[in-house]
């Protein structure tokens, strides 16, 4: 086929298209219709000159404070819920990550110093510790916030 009857053949479906177009346009037609006016003669909006709000409105959301608990035999805590924490230097062991809150339970993992994580429950008392379920990495699983004279972790806060 050549050139000019391929232009030919492009020019006739365009021109197809065009018409098709139009005509499908031009069919639909459009009415007016009159609107009534409803409205009650005589009634008048009357705005108040008082506005009420609801006696209390509250609004939902996570708290992110620090949950302190008193466990004995260990320093306050200090950790926030949905917050990240941090392994400090105080120890320089790794710091143990076990799969239940106390010394008896498995080993699940060892962090680093400096490793940052995530707090997602506790603390709980057990032994004289308090534990917080963490999550670093793909890793989770309960860390002692420290003993009675030391931190094994801190808040470690964006900013």
């Amino acid at each position: 086929m050549g050139k000019r009857a391929l232009l030919q053949r492009w020019g006739v479906c365009a021109l197809l298209i065009v018409l098709l177009s139009a005509a499908a346009c031009g069919s639909a037609r459009t009415t007016a219709s009159r609107v009534e006016d409803t409205r009650t003669p005589g009634t008048r909006f009357t705005p108040t000159s008082s506005v009420s709000a609801p006696a209390s409105v509250t609004t939902p959301s996570t708290p992110r404070a620090a949950v302190r608990a008193n466990c004995p035999g260990a320093l306050p805590t200090r950790l926030i819920l949905q917050e990240r924490g941090i392994v400090t230097d105080e120890d320089p062991s790794r710091l143990r990550v076990r799969a239940d809150p106390g010394t008896q339970h498995s080993i699940t993992a060892l962090l680093e110093l400096d490793a940052v994580f995530l707090v997602l429950r506790g603390p709980v008392c057990a032994g004289d510790y308090a534990w917080f379920y963490v999550r670093w990495r793909t890793v989770e699983g309960w860390v002692a916030e420290g003993d009675a004279k030391q931190y094994y972790v801190a808040p470690y806060l964006p900013g």
